[in-house]
C-alpha cells in the first residue's frame, strides 16, 4: 500500500474519472454482446459529453443499472477494500437454462503505483487508451460470435454487473483468462481482465454447427440479476 496521498482536488478528479470509466467500460461490453454490426464515424472534433474520446452512444438501461452497482457497493474500486468491479454475460435458453461464458473484471492494486502519474492528463488518457483496447478485444472472445447468432427461438444473451471478487467457477474447467491493459495512478494500479469458457455443449435448443464444442451441459438456473440483451427485452423474473 502506498503512502502517498492524493490531494484534495486530484482525488475527486480520480473518483469522477473512475465512475466514468467504470460505465463506459460497462457500456462497452454489453454493447458488443448485442449481436449487431455497429459503425462509428470519427470527429475532428470532440464535445464536451464524450468521455475518453469515445464516440459511443450510451443505453440508458445500461448506464442506470452500472450506476446502482456502483452506489449499492460500499466504496469506491479506488478506496478500500478495493472491491473489483465485474461484469458477466450468459447465455439463456428458451427453456430459461444458462450458462456464464465470460466475466470482464476491472480491479484496483494499491501496491503498485507511481506518485510522477498527473491524474488530469496521464491517468485519463490511459484510461481512453484501455477503453479502446477493450473495444477491441470484445470483439475478439468466443462470446461475440455465439452474440451475433442469438434469436428469440435459440438463445438470447444477458448480463449482469456486482461489485465483488469475479467468479470464474461457472466458466468450466479449461477457461481461459486474458489481461486486457492497466493504469497506473499516483495510489494504486487498475487492472482490466477477462476469463471466458472456451469449451460449450448445448443440448437444447441446439446452436448452429461450428459455434461450440465439449464438455458442459445446462443446468444452472438464472438469477434475478441478469438482464436481457436481445432487443433490450428484461430477463429479470
Amino acid at each position: 500500500m502506498t503512502d502517498y496521498q492524493l490531494s484534495n482536488d486530484d482525488h475527486e478528479a480520480l473518483e469522477k474519472f473512475t465512475k466514468f470509466f467504470l460505465v463506459k467500460a460497462a457500456q462497452i461490453i454489453v454493447q458488443s454482446r448485442l449481436g449487431e454490426k455497429k459503425t462509428t464515424k470519427s470527429k475532428q472534433v470532440h464535445s464536451g459529453n464524450e468521455w475518453f474520446y469515445l464516440s459511443i452512444k450510451d443505453i440508458p438501461e445500461v448506464t442506470v443499472n452500472a450506476k446502482k452497482c456502483l452506489g449499492d457497493a460500499e466504496h469506491l474500486l479506488i478506496d478500500p477494500p478495493h472491491s473489483p468491479f465485474c461484469v458477466e454475460i450468459s447465455l439463456r435458453t428458451p427453456d430459461c437454462d444458462t450458462i456464464t461464458l465470460e466475466t470482464w473484471c476491472i480491479s484496483f492494486d494499491d501496491s503498485v503505483s507511481d506518485p510522477t502519474q498527473r491524474v488530469r492528463f496521464s491517468v485519463y488518457n490511459r484510461m481512453s487508451i484501455v477503453l479502446r483496447s477493450l473495444l477491441a478485444c470484445t470483439r475478439a472472445t468466443p462470446t461475440y460470435q455465439l452474440s451475433r447468432k442469438q434469436s428469440a427461438d435459440k438463445y438470447i444473451i444477458c448480463y449482469k454487473m456486482y461489485s465483488s471478487e469475479p467468479i470464474v467457477s461457472h466458466l468450466g474447467e479449461h477457461y481461459s483468462k486474458k489481461t486486457i491493459g492497466h493504469i497506473v495512478t499516483p495510489i494504486g494500479r487498475f487492472v482490466l481482465n477477462v476469463a471466458y469458457r472456451t469449451c460449450l455443449t448445448m443440448s437444447s435448443p441446439q446452436v448452429d454447427s461450428g459455434t461450440s464444442s465439449a464438455t458442459t451441459q445446462f443446468g444452472m438456473d438464472i438469477k434475478d440479476d441478469y438482464f436481457s440483451l436481445y432487443k433490450n427485452q428484461n430477463c429479470e423474473e
